[in-house]
């Protein structure tokens, strides 16, 4: 019988629960225990009681959690602080950045033999990555809302509505990066009256663009040249390339952001995995925003925990089939087992086995197949 934990997000500014009440009333139903830190579900709208009715077991600290469960859930990274309280031999489910796990971290992850499932690393049939897309379908869809508030005069901004109106001329959006996160974000900022242009490396990524917004969208290769070019009249820039467990692509100098308009907008989604600007650095949602070379900047990188209760459903709505194959096939052998899974694995009990997550860190990895078939 599988043994699951949900403990309570530490971050201040992590408010999201990857499980919902409605799914751990299924697992359970199907003989699995499940263990849920008091508070766990609060911010995102879901109460003790609530997975107290679904079954689950309620646990007053996060070291009953960590002690308990064969299998544990969480949002964000683990900290110092959660390994010590982990059991040894217990798999870990979360996301990353992977590629900026402190050393200390890494070190006491090999003592204790943890596996570290990297939720945004898991792939399907078709090849993308589900759980990445679930949380980025919910930040690209956000993304025109903050940016409608930071453009405002008292939020800093220059003062423009990012709507279309009479005799004005439309904001103009630049989004670089035709992913998940691009394609929602210009969306939305469609929806709006915004001039989108949407650049990308991948011709086959603008055509899908092309072909989706019906040429409404305006697309081009991602250049130096370009990214030179439309940054100048930009309103919103909106950074978003992403290759997970590698850093994001640091190709907007400092240059070109002097060149942008004073206090227009730069939202650097990709922040998490380092940001694509040079000017970037880490903002929280407590204080979300800062100025360099006159153009506001915001760098928050869990900006989906502004909408928690949708953000959490949403993942819970693609996490729900992986809790229940572990259910059926038990937690390592269902990892393990499958291709798409297996590639999501970044250290296999306390072993580095990703490769470019290794190569991140500048430190050795164990390739995931010579550690199964020395298990044999």
């Amino acid at each position: 019988m599988v043994t699951i934990g949900i403990p309570k997000e530490r971050d201040k500014n992590e408010r999201r629960v990857p499980v919902i009440p409605s799914t751990v009333h299924e697992l359970v139903e199907r003989g699995m225990t499940v263990y849920v830190e008091k508070g766990a579900g609060i911010d995102a709208g879901f109460t003790d009681e609530a997975y107290k009715e679904a079954g689950a077991s309620i646990c007053f600290t996060e070291d009953c959690v960590y002690s308990r469960a064969d299998f544990v859930i969480k949002i964000s990274p683990p900290t110092e602080r959660d390994v010590a309280n982990m059991r040894d031999g217990l798999t870990l489910g979360s996301f990353g950045p992977w590629i900026f796990t402190p050393q200390k971290v890494r070190e006491m992850l090999r003592e204790k033999g943890v596996s570290v499932f990297a939720f945004e690393s898991i792939t399907n049939r078709e090849g993308t990555f589900p759980l990445l897309q679930a949380t980025s379908v919910v930040c690209g869809r956000l993304v025109p809302l903050i940016a409608a508030h930071h453009s405002m005069t008292g939020s800093g901004g220059k003062g423009i509505l990012l709507t279309s109106l009479p005799g004005i001329p439309s904001p103009d959006v630049v989004i670089v990066g035709g992913g998940i996160v691009g394609r929602n974000a210009a969306r939305q900022f469609l929806a709006l009256g915004c001039a989108v242009i949407v650049l990308d490396t991948s011709r086959a990524a603008l055509e899908r663009i092309d072909e989706m917004f019906h040429g409404r969208v305006e697309t081009l290769l991602g250049t130096p040249a370009n990214l030179s070019k439309v940054m100048k009249f930009a309103d919103v820039l909106v950074c978003c390339a992403m290759i997970p467990n590698s850093p994001a692509p640091r190709i907007i100098s400092r240059e070109m952001v002097k060149r942008m308009k004073p206090r227009s907008l730069v939202i650097d989604v990709s922040i998490d995995h380092g940001g694509m600007c040079e000017t970037s650095r880490p903002t929280t949602l407590e204080f979300p925003t800062f100025v360099a070379e006159y153009v506001v900047h915001y760098c928050v990188p869990n900006n989906a925990s502004m909408v928690a209760r949708t953000a959490s459903v949403y993942l819970d709505n693609t996490l729900h089939r992986y809790l229940l194959g572990i259910n059926q096939e038990g937690v390592e052998p269902y990892i393990t087992g499958h291709k798409g899974l297996a590639g999501g694995i970044v250290f296999y009990k306390g072993e580095l086995v990703n490769e470019r997550v290794a190569k991140s860190l500048d430190s050795e990895f164990t390739p995931l197949n010579d550690l199964l078939k020395g298990d044999n």
